[in-house]
């Protein structure tokens, strides 16, 4: 089965290749504004411009982090938060506002949306609790990750095997609540 997850995001591309073994997984940017008031409403227009496009089941996400002390910032702004430059002088920036706080605690906020043709439209949001290191650590993942401290494994999320942070992370109990609605699309000639 052929599905389309709208992003140019290589890093989210291959977590959702390991997540969706054995299906064709092909991605493709939306190009759409996102100017949704949520990461639902941003997932499900690139998912929906995408699907209307190519007429195949589409998956779309929006993720951000969620920094208490800030309020929740950078939020849905995340990848667009000191927009051009890197994701290190993103974390930096980020751990110098920080400095002050008593309160770290924060998460990771993803949506899925899962657009089918013809039918109705679903969408799936998840989180992953932690706190905001005391500096970056870790040299896998990717954007915040390295910043992010997950009190349960002692670790950030960059300092994680792929594997580790791809069965505990926020995107993956987000499409494995999808992937139980497309595995139901099994065996339908339409979707094969």
């Amino acid at each position: 089965m052929k599905i389309i997850f709208a992003s140019s995001n290589e890093h989210k591309l291959q977590e959702v290749k390991e997540i969706f073994k054995g299906y064709e997984i092909i991605g493709e940017s939306s190009d759409v504004q996102e100017d949704g008031k949520t990461f639902q409403e941003n997932a499900l227009k690139k998912a929906l411009a995408v699907m209307k496009k190519n007429n195949c089941i589409t998956i779309a996400d929006d993720s951000g982090l969620e920094i208490k002390f800030l309020n929740g910032a950078p939020g849905l702004y995340s990848a667009r938060f000191l927009e051009n430059k890197s994701y290190h002088e993103k974390c930096e920036k980020i751990l110098e506002m920080m400095k002050d706080a008593s309160d770290r605690t924060a998460r990771f906020s993803t949506a899925i949306a899962l657009c089918i043709p013809n039918s109705k439209n679903i969408v799936e949001l998840a989180h992953l609790n932690g706190v905001i290191a005391d500096k970056i650590y870790g040299e896998n993942g990717f954007g915040y990750d390295p910043i992010f401290y997950v009190p349960q494994y002692k670790m950030t999320l960059a300092q994680m095997s792929s594997q580790l942070k791809n069965k505990i992370s926020h995107r993956r109990k987000a499409l494995d609540i999808i992937k139980l609605h497309i595995d139901n699309l099994k065996g339908c000639d339409c979707y094969s």
